[in-house]
């Protein structure tokens, strides 16, 4: 609770143009990872309908292209932001946007590949539950349809916080692995400690869910959990 406290005079009692200015500049780097993938996804599927390819395997590709670019920018853009709270923690510093479009295409790729690895374990495993599923003929009982649910449902939340310090970890290291390791040994070693944070940060995120309250999460709430995230980062490492 004390990292909340920190953050919320930190990012809105102390310094709010600062913030104002990361969060502005956040904006305009979630609209761009956004729209950018529509032009390079765009032209290339001009360039295939006119070399004669198929438009549903154009339109395929086209998704599978923009889904890609979308999640290596919004990756970049993720960690730009929580690098721009890390400046403002640190150093006072303010880091407006092109520094952070700077930090994005210098570190969307590195992010991505850490976010694609938890991606792919819950990929994994709930493809294996859905097999069992389909293999044991349970989809069509309701009983065991709600096992399976919360069993996914379960193990996507474990996942999720063993992993929950990874981008932070290698905004501070710079290391793939590295900050993996290290995201694990926060949720594991400390959890007595930071599991705690760990679920008020859960319950910011359920609150994006609710109308108007997610105005207030997009631009307050998330910001305030993501900087203490990083001074919980900070005690427990």
């Amino acid at each position: 609770m004390g990292s909340f406290a920190y953050a919320y005079k930190e990012i809105v009692a102390d310094r709010p143009v600062e913030y104002v200015r990361i969060m502005a500049s956040y904006l305009v780097l979630a609209v761009l990872s956004l729209l950018a993938p529509l032009g390079i996804v765009g032209l290339i599927s001009i360039i295939a309908s006119y070399g004669g390819v198929q438009a549903t395997l154009v339109s395929l590709v086209s998704m599978i292209l923009y889904l890609l670019i979308a999640h290596i920018l919004f990756s970049g853009a993720y960690g730009a932001l929580i690098k721009a709270l890390d400046m403002q923690n640190l150093y006072r510093k303010s880091m407006g946007l092109p520094g952070m479009i700077d930090y994005m295409m210098k570190n969307a790729v590195p992010l991505t590949l850490v976010k694609t690895v938890e991606y792919a374990i819950i990929a994994v495993f709930a493809g294996m539950i859905f097999g069992a599923s389909v293999y044991l003929n349970l989809l069509s009982n309701t009983f065991y349809l709600g096992i399976a649910a919360i069993l996914v449902i379960f193990f996507v939340f474990m996942t999720r916080y063993l992993f929950s310090m990874s981008v932070i970890s290698y905004m501070k290291t710079g290391k793939i692995m590295g900050s993996v390791s290290k995201s694990f040994k926060i949720a594991v070693v400390k959890a007595l400690y930071y599991f705690p944070g760990y679920i008020i940060f859960c319950l910011v995120l359920l609150s994006l869910l609710i109308p108007i309250l997610n105005l207030l999460s997009v631009l307050v709430l998330y910001p305030m959990a993501l900087l203490a995230l990083i001074k919980e980062y900070e005690k427990l490492m």
